[in-house]
């Protein structure tokens, strides 16, 4: 099979680009003078090639520097990497975020390897889970280079997909490897011969057979003509009659073909045949041996015995009625009898696959007297199954035998028909086509228009001659409206350029070329030759282009699945490596989650005592007023402990599921650090705890609004000044943050407890805490870290700390510095007061009645007229019989039938109601089960009065 060509150009492109970097490593050593700066200019040419050549071939590369940050990378990244398209500026997270787990950490060890050990270059193959949830295979080459206008260095890589590749190699490896199989096993002799563009017949491959039957050492006569390889044949017919077989896909029989090499005299029995256009295959087997024995036969009675008894072919005498009186050593060991005795006791008959076969044989020979090559298929003795060649003559009342066991020859010549049937057809009308070409010139235009090649020929200014239909078709044009244009006419100018250009060098050199190039994702192979007239004088051009798409798509997976194969032990290692490590892995995280259900219960039933207690207090009435309100606050205090918990939980659980979402607007961070400052100002002089609370700003007033989600950035913040605040006694807590280049650091610095060294390495794991006993100094969950480390990595960033045991830490978020313009706010304050909805009617599906009745509360301020269906099937029937309900509130879980089903249900009746959907569910995928069921919005428990409100004033 060819080289593979498919990235023929960027690989060239990569060729002067690694030349390029070779230069930049040498200086004159007699003048001293550096080329860096000339070279400078060099490498901007060679990246417009690079990038054009990314273009042809529908590859893109990424540009990394030392510190990991993408500083050039090509528009179709997102697409090769399977990345959202809304994804704005790309860092090495994002780029990491799409490869699958399993390649993940390979990638990056190679890239830490280019980094770090200044590792020149290296290829890598890895998956990736794209947009559409399937998976992808990559190329990835990589380049370390250095280079003034980015720094002292930087990371080259160039990404290609070859999925459609990699699916094609493996329909075509199976084919290719059974013919290789069949070619590499069969015991006859077979050559390949190929007619070279000069018309010379040339070999292109050997099996083994052949190389032993001819008695050759090794492949030196691969790539000679047949005349050098083998020179008594220059002087015979045979050339000639394998030139017709690989031109006119005739078959060719030889029968004791006489072969003379010096002292070696073979005689072979030879079949050639077309395998495609220009390519014969010759199948031969040496009969030297059989035609020495046949003489020897006639010559004497007693070199017969000789020679029978030391044939390496079966030799039987037998009677009229099928029993053996004699067979050779070669006889008995094709039908696995140990000695003549035993065989001339058996009935032969039975040893015939087909029942008849050994009666009709007997006729035949009967009949004729002789029978020649009579095939006939036998079970040995010990159930092998064999083919036989068998040649009988009948004299004297005797039956003389001669079988050659033909049973690898009929499997390979029926693999091997089996392999080129639609090859002989397709051969067969092509010599069809071609013997009534023959005939007239018009036979000749036929056969080009009904080719699937595109066929032309033009002057020597580029006027088009003559098209074939094919060509015409692959313009849209009709062949007349082709002939007397140019290409200039006919394409885009650079393509037209091009192919001007081609046309000229194949006109002044004066020889044929082959071209290859790649148009709208298909790949074409073009042979261009000049024309001549009767004196010499090139007067035009001829070309036919053939798409080979297929061929390169295949090429490329059968190099890649080689590759994949010799990998195949040291993946399987590394996965039992894995495999090890996750076992203990596993076995640790069941101790961290004993440990964090046994913590997790402590938290949980701490607030939950305190509300039942007090809520049973409020019962008593020998309390006043002011006390009972004391015991609400106590409450509402530790439902809010309660419900983070809670929050914690679910967080957490959608970071483990992948299911975190993150919604980026555009806000003030210094507005966020004076709020948190300012919340936890007022939590310290409620505890009139004696440490100052402080914050630092890094921007001015007006210049500090970037695009992120402001929700997650004080979630993570609120965690590190929670535990800064938690376990600092005296001292400091510092809040604020800083800009170095396009990221945003924010901080919390405190001056209290700190944590050890070992320890650091475990305070973001979940179910992890600096102190995990149960009579631990602190309280908490343990997953706030977690969940914020999760929350970070989400959002492109990271999290980080600095910490010493008794003198305090400092916690780091670190995240993309997006700048967004100010905007001024518009303050609206919320007052339920105002809503008038006292002509309209809302429909409450809710099968428990508390939460009903908090939703009608709240509603009728409004003066609405509310309606409450206490399940699913209701709330249809309801809304079916009264068309004056202008908007329903549906619960998710009611019973009979649920408010998702019950959605779909109504929208079948009234599709441009509005459905808001309320439930006690947490998780994101909820709400694509809500709006997928028809939904028109969705809003999760607890509910809170002003996002319930405005969310009903968007529909109602």
């Amino acid at each position: 099979m060819d080289r593979n060509k498919d990235n023929a150009e960027l690989l060239m492109r990569i060729r002067e680009l690694e030349a390029y970097i070779e230069d930049l490593k040498t200086t004159d050593n007699e003048s001293g003078v550096s080329i860096c700066g000339s070279a400078k200019i060099s490498l901007k040419k060679k990246f417009e090639l690079l990038a054009k050549a990314q273009i042809h071939c529908k590859s893109g590369y990424i540009i990394l520097s030392l510190k990991k940050e993408l500083l050039e990378y090509t528009g179709n990244i997102r697409e090769i990497m399977g990345l959202p398209e809304e994804l704005t500026d790309l860092s090495f997270s994002d780029y990491l975020s799409s490869i699958v787990p399993g390649d993940r950490q390979h990638v990056e060890e190679i890239i830490e390897d280019h980094l770090l050990a200044n590792t020149e270059s290296s290829t890598v193959d890895f998956k990736i889970k794209g947009i559409d949830r399937a998976v992808h295979y990559i190329i990835q080459h990589n380049w370390l280079i250095h280079d003034s206008v980015y720094g002292e260095g930087m990371l080259f890589i160039i990404l290609q997909n070859v999925t459609e590749q990699r699916r094609i190699e493996r329909q075509l490896g199976y084919s290719e490897t059974k013919f290789r199989s069949i070619f590499i096993s069969t015991p006859l002799g077979m050559m390949i011969y190929t007619i070279d563009p000069k018309g010379n017949l040339r070999l292109t491959d050997v099996n083994p057979a052949a190389r032993q039957i001819l008695q050759l050492k090794d492949n030196s006569l691969i790539g000679k003509t047949i005349e050098e390889a083998f020179p008594p044949l220059a002087k015979t017919e045979i050339p000639l009659e394998y030139k017709k077989v690989a031109c006119d896909g005739i078959t060719w029989h030889g029968n004791e073909i006489e072969f003379h090499n010096g002292d070696i005299h073979f005689i072979f029995d030879i079949t050639a045949f077309q395998t495609s256009l220009g390519t014969a295959a010759v199948i031969f087997q040496d009969i030297t041996e059989r035609k020495q024995v046949e003489s020897l036969l006639r010559e004497s009675e007693e070199k017969y015995r000789k020679l029978v008894d030391n044939s390496n072919v079966g030799v039987f005498t037998c009677n009229e009625e099928c029993k053996v009186l004699y067979c050779n050593n070669t006889a008995l060991q094709m039908l696995d009898f140990p000695t003549l005795e035993e065989i001339s006791k058996a009935d032969i008959e039975p040893l015939f696959a087909v029942d008849g076969t050994c009666k009709e044989l007997m006729r035949l020979v009967k009949e004729q007297k002789k029978v020649s090559n009579f095939r006939a298929e036998l079970i040995t003795k010990k159930d092998r199954n064999i083919t036989l060649s068998i040649n009988a003559q009948l004299e004297n009342n005797l039956i003389s035998v001669v079988t050659i066991d033909i049973t690898e020859k009929v499997r390979a010549e029926q693999k091997l028909i089996a392999l080129n049937t639609e090859l002989q057809e397709i051969n067969e009308k092509v010599s069809i086509i071609n013997s009534e070409l023959m005939k007239s010139e018009a036979l000749k235009k036929a056969l080009l228009n009904n080719l699937p090649h595109m066929a032309w020929m033009k002057d020597k200014n580029g006027v088009y001659l003559s098209v074939n239909d094919s060509f015409a078709r692959s313009l849209n044009l009709a062949s007349d409206k082709i002939i007397g244009r140019t290409d200039m006419d006919l394409y885009p100018e650079k393509i037209a350029a091009k192919y001007i250009q081609e046309d000229k060098e194949v006109m002044t050199k004066r020889r044929e070329r082959f071209f290859y190039e790649k148009t709208d994702g298909l790949w074409f192979e073009t042979f261009k030759a000049p024309i001549s007239s009767e004196n010499g004088e090139i007067i035009g051009v001829s070309g036919i282009s053939l798409e080979i798409t297929e061929r390169k798509r295949a090429e490329e997976e059968i190099r890649a699945y080689t590759k994949k194969l010799a990998e195949q032990n040291e993946i399987l290692r590394i996965i039992n490596d894995e495999l090890v490590k996750a076992k203990e892995r596993a076995e640790e995280s069941d101790k961290l989650k004993s440990s964090f259900l046994a913590n997790m219960s402590h938290e949980i039933r701490t607030p939950m005592n305190a509300i039942l207690g007090f809520a049973n207090l409020l019962k008593n009435k020998n309390f006043s007023d002011e006390r009972k309100a004391t015991f609400i606050e106590i409450i509402n205090s530790k439902s809010k402990q309660l419900l983070q918990i809670i929050t914690d939980i679910i967080d957490i659980s959608k970071i483990e599921a992948g299911q975190i979402s993150i919604f980026n607007k555009a806000f003030p961070v210094n507005a966020l650090i004076k709020e948190m400052h300012l919340f936890f100002e007022n939590i310290r002089k409620q505890d009139n705890k004696p440490v100052k609370i402080e914050y630092t700003l890094g921007l001015p007033d007006g210049e500090d609004y970037m695009l992120s989600d402001k929700i997650r950035i004080e979630q993570i913040i609120s965690n590190f000044l929670s535990n800064a605040y938690k376990f600092t006694d005296s001292g400091t807590i510092e809040i604020g943050y800083k800009i170095q280049d396009t990221t945003i650091i924010f901080f919390v610095k405190d001056t209290g407890i700190g944590i050890a060294l070992e320890e650091q390495k475990i305070v973001f794991d979940r179910f992890r805490q600096a102190e995990s006993s149960f009579n631990r100094s602190y309280s908490g969950t343990g997953l706030g870290l977690a969940i914020s480390k999760g929350l970070a990595e989400r959002m492109g960033g990271q999290i980080y700390l600095e910490s010493t045991v008794n003198k305090g830490s400092v916690f780091y978020l670190e995240l993309p510095f997006i700048r967004q313009e100010y905007v001024a706010p518009i303050e609206k304050v919320f007052d339920e007061s105002t809503f008038d909805w006292s002509d309209k009617t809302i429909l409450i599906a809710e099968d428990e009645e508390t939460n009903y009745t908090f939703l009608e509360v709240l509603l009728k301020v409004t003066g609405a007229n509310i309606v409450w269906a206490r399940n699913g099937i209701e709330a249809i029937d309801m809304c079916r019989e009264n068309t004056d309900i202008n908007l329903v509130l549906m619960d998710i879980k009611m019973p009979n039938m649920d408010g998702l089903e019950a959605t779909r249900q109504i929208k079948k009746i009234r599709k441009t109601l509005p459905v808001i959907v309320q439930t006690a569910y947490a998780m994101s995928a909820d709400e694509e089960s809500c709006l997928e069921s028809g939904c028109d919005a969705y809003i999760s428990k607890p509910i809170k009065i002003e996002p319930l409100f405005k969310l009903i004033m968007e529909f109602i």
